[in-house]
């Protein structure tokens, strides 16, 4: 009786660890450029999830990026030292934003915008690398 009890528990840890995960609803995506220097991305972000575009850039490379979306959409370029996150970017909600950034370190950078809404949101983003004569 004692081993049925415990097979149901780890069963039961099992699923709800599973629906702990699929109930995040982040979605991660390794920044990846193209031959031209560009990275696109096309998708959705489910309602109160989160998109992130991640990667290791150079220091003082300039990026020029840009989105749109059907929802208002909070976005923010951050990176980590240690157990801090440092937000050199971010902005309140928004459908469509069109900025650059430039690196002042040599680190891992995400790129992540968050829905709060209620609906699943389309976005349309891009990022692009900029030659400034290095």
């Amino acid at each position: 009786m004692n081993k049925i009890i415990k097979a149901c528990l780890a069963v039961a840890m099992t699923l709800s660890a599973m629906s702990i995960m699929s109930s995040a609803h982040a979605n991660l995506l390794a920044l990846k450029w193209n031959e031209q220097g560009e990275f696109r991305h096309q998708g959705q972000i489910k309602a109160g999830g989160i998109l992130e575009v991640c990667g290791k850039l150079p220091n003082k490379l300039r990026v020029d990026w840009d989105f749109k979306s059907d929802q208002a959409l909070e976005s923010n370029i951050h990176f980590h030292l240690g157990k801090e996150v440092k937000l050199p970017v971010k902005l309140d909600a928004k459908t469509e934003w069109k900025d650059r950034f430039k690196t002042k370190l040599a680190q891992d950078y995400c790129w992540m915008w968050r829905n709060r809404s209620d609906q699943v949101a389309e976005i349309t983003l891009s990022l692009m690398k900029v030659d400034e004569g290095r």
